[in-house]
């Protein structure tokens, strides 16, 4: 009977009723797409950093991170590599040998971050291929890869001759003269002006490893077992050797998106006190709009506590109108901009692009948004029913009436 009387008192004023949805439908959309921005922002930034070069975990020697010196690579037989591939959650490892050298074409010299890959293995890590502008990438032999702004600042182009010169294992001279083989365009600035990669077996013999490398970056599917994997990895190499979190490789990074994610919560909590104000606003104004009809409904015999179970299903009624309409409506927005993320430019890019982050402003579909998001505006609406329950229980028949 209350479900009943509630359900048709709320289509008995729509202008009513349109007003209080309208509020608690706008209050889900911008709470909604607010997370999702906050969510979506982060996680790209995380795959940026991870996925475009340098890997959800890394192994290495323990000092090789500090001192960045040839000489504190290390050695991973085929067995390990395996073992290591079978871990639960771990999606794809790639080997790789890098140093900073000079390098060279006709009469320029730029300092370069050169790496030695397996550009299978490096491609399902880091899908280095698709960020081929010129050449070819997967017949990598004795060639080299450069990146574009590093080819236009010493002026080469497929077929040219690139000059290595560095420091080998142990102090020797690491010497080499390699065709360009390919020309790469990445979405970072930073790798665009200084990175080369050469096949792993001829940056061996370059730097006179033989059969060591500098590092193993292993990619998973599951951020949230980051630690287990962590550990599980450990049990395969040496006490020399140790396994290096993207957050322990750059903890700036995690420093700026844990600032971020304190400062956004910040900013949402003042959009909760936002939302639950205007709700609060449209309920209180409600309530006292019908203070005649509760007098008169008390002073036919209905039991205050009978209105006030007609006015909660109300509310619900309401809430759940404005809630459900909120997550249908956003839904598709957040869809969209998930797939069409923002190009930054200007100041904003350069800062990203400082920190090795793509310049890309990205949001999330995650449906755990829109659920947690209409939990939370529904319980704000919960909160707001404190005062037509208070109203009811302190209205007073002959004052109602003379309104």
């Amino acid at each position: 009977m209350y479900l009943k009387l509630a359900w048709k008192n709320v289509w008995r004023n729509k202008k009513r009723t349109l007003i209080v949805s309208a509020s608690v439908f706008f209050a889900v959309i911008l709470s909604c797409l607010q997370r999702s921005a906050q969510i979506g922002s982060f996680d790209y930034m995380v795959h940026s950093i991870t996925k475009i070069y340098l890997g959800v975990l890394q192994v290495q020697h323990k000092n090789y991170w500090e001192n960045r010196s040839l000489d504190d690579s290390i050695v991973l037989s085929d067995s390990q590599k395996d073992e290591i591939n079978k871990i639960k959650n771990i999606t794809s490892i790639t080997p790789r040998i890098e140093s900073v050298v000079l390098i060279s074409g006709d009469s320029l010299v730029r300092v370069a971050h050169i790496t030695g890959i397996d550009p299978h293995a490096e491609d399902k890590v880091s899908g280095t291929s698709k960020y081929l502008q010129k050449g070819e990438y997967f017949s990598l032999k004795d060639g080299a890869l450069i990146a574009s702004g590093l080819a236009e600042r010493l002026k080469l182009s497929i077929g040219d001759s690139l000059l290595i010169y560095g420091l080998g294992f142990h102090g020797q001279t690491a010497a080499a003269l390699l065709p360009v083989t390919g020309i790469l365009k990445f979405p970072i600035e930073k790798m665009n002006t200084s990175t080369v990669y050469i096949n792993i077996k001829k940056a061996a013999d370059i730097f006179g490893l033989e059969n060591r490398i500098t590092s193993l970056a292993v990619m998973i599917d599951d951020l949230n077992e980051l630690n287990r994997v962590s550990g599980d990895i450990h049990k395969f190499i040496s006490s020399d050797e140790t396994v290096l979190t993207w957050e322990e490789l750059l903890p700036e990074i995690k420093q700026t998106i844990q600032f971020k994610t304190s400062s956004n919560f910040i900013l949402i909590g003042i959009l909760y006190i936002v939302i639950a104000f205007g709700i609060f606003g449209v309920v209180m104004m409600m309530t006292l709009e019908r203070e005649t009809e509760y007098g008169i409904l008390n002073a036919l015999g209905m039991k205050k506590r009978r209105m006030f179970l007609v006015t909660f299903f109300e509310n619900v009624f309401l809430a759940s109108i404005g809630t459900l309409s909120g997550i249908i409506a956003a839904i598709p927005v957040t869809t969209y901009l998930a797939h069409h993320p923002i190009q930054l430019t200007g100041e904003i890019a350069k800062s990203w692009e400082q920190l090795g982050i793509e310049a890309v402003f990205s949001f999330s579909a995650d449906p755990s948004i829109f659920v947690n998001q209409a939990m939370i505006i529904f319980i704000i609406s919960f909160i707001c029913l404190i005062y037509p329950m208070l109203f009811l229980s302190r209205l007073k028949i002959v004052k109602a009436l003379k309104k």
